[in-house]
């Protein structure tokens, strides 16, 4: 889609940080302060700049955790000057770095972190396993309600215990169809061929 299209999202209407997608649906020049008063701040860093929550009401993020919002533009960095500039994200990811889950703990935290966002209609899942690493993952898409911006979600989870660290992340991801179509994971180009992309 393109990055000029409008969806007649109000920013004042947005009161969650689980409503990706329509935070990808703002008027892009709205975003920044709109994930502001969310209660996130955005610090510079490399490759991305990523706002990390401050103040944020994100009670699906176990505690200890870390929560962050990210932006991406054809498989690069979107800052905030950017989309001021009109610059629409291809992407918006939550990412929550938390304490380690067992994985039946890991999927009801997905689940209920997709049930936030409303989002539904799952197309494909892949789970993977190193008991030589003691690392698991699990990749889950699934096609966005239609009339915004965003087309498709990725919900992955990564399980990783090692001498020195033991955390579960959660990526929760929304994609315009651009920002789908440039992302050339192994997983992303069998969900695009599921759901006839």
């Amino acid at each position: 889609m393109s990055e000029t299209t409008f969806y007649g999202v109000n920013p004042a209407d947005i009161d969650s940080a689980y409503d990706l997608v329509r935070l990808l649906s703002l008027d892009p020049e709205h975003i920044p302060a709109t994930v502001e008063r969310l209660g996130f701040s955005y610090g510079a860093g490399a490759p991305t700049g990523a706002w990390e929550s401050t103040s944020a009401d994100t009670p699906l993020s176990p505690p200890g955790s870390t929560t962050r919002i990210l932006f991406s533009l054809n498989g690069g960095e979107t800052t905030s000057d950017l989309m001021r500039a009109g610059k629409r994200p291809g992407a918006i990811t939550m990412s929550i770095t938390a304490p380690y889950a067992e994985p039946p703990e890991a999927e009801a935290v997905g689940d209920a972190l997709l049930q936030a966002a409303g989002l539904a209609d799952e197309a494909y899942r892949n789970a993977t396993a190193s008991e030589k690493f003691d690392m698991s993952s699990t990749v889950r898409i699934g096609r966005c309600p239609e009339g915004s911006a965003a087309a498709i979600w990725q919900l992955a989870t990564f399980n990783d215990r090692n001498e020195v660290f033991e955390n579960t992340t959660y990526s929760l991801t929304v994609l315009t169809e651009e920002g789908a179509l440039a992302y050339e994971s192994d997983d992303m180009v069998e969900a695009r061929a599921a759901l006839g992309m």
